[in-house]
């Protein structure tokens, strides 16, 4: 668990340093770089608050039983306007 940790520590950093790199009128990429930073930092905390291995290693099918989700009822294509989104629900 702590090597996962630390990699995704690691990847935060990495992407900070992009960010830091890029141009202030680049938002997509200033966006980007911020979410997934943000992100990887936020599971890395999750695993070393919690680290549930169980359902890490499993497919977290009895977890969202638990939740009363299904796994199409937490992920979700959606389309708005002609484009296409991703939503997740808020457990």
């Amino acid at each position: 668990m702590g090597h996962l940790v630390g990699a995704l520590q690691q990847f935060s950093g990495a992407t900070q340093a992009i960010r830091k790199e890029l141009p202030a009128d680049a938002q997509y990429g200033q966006l980007i770089t911020l979410f997934l930073g943000t992100a990887s930092l936020q599971l890395a905390y999750a695993l070393l608050k919690d680290g549930n291995l169980p359902l890490l290693l499993g497919d977290g099918t009895e977890h969202l039983q638990k939740l009363g989700l299904r796994f199409d009822e937490l992920f979700r294509e959606l389309d708005v306007d002609g484009r296409r989104f991703l939503a997740v629900a808020l457990v």
